[in-house]
């Protein structure tokens, strides 16, 4: 590929129906490189904006006291 080894594409839509994807590299390197060269690149007639996939923090709140204070530690 242009910018490195291809593991995994997955493409899905948002809830207004525009396309977005997920891309995984075969190194890091490669996925940094990526970051840096296609920024603004454009496809099919469109530009495109990329950045790293933020991690989906999930809070889990326990009825047990002082277990929030733990929960909430976690995922700063």
């Amino acid at each position: 590929m242009q910018w490195g080894t291809l593991l995994n594409v997955k493409v899905l839509k948002d809830w207004a129906n525009r396309p977005f994807s997920f891309v995984q590299y075969a190194t890091a390197q490669e996925a940094t490189y990526a970051l840096s060269q296609c920024q603004k690149s454009i496809l099919d007639g469109r530009m495109i904006r990329v950045e790293r996939a933020r991690v989906n923090r999930t809070l889990y709140i326990s009825k047990e006291k002082g277990k929030i204070d733990e929960a909430v530690a976690l995922c700063q």
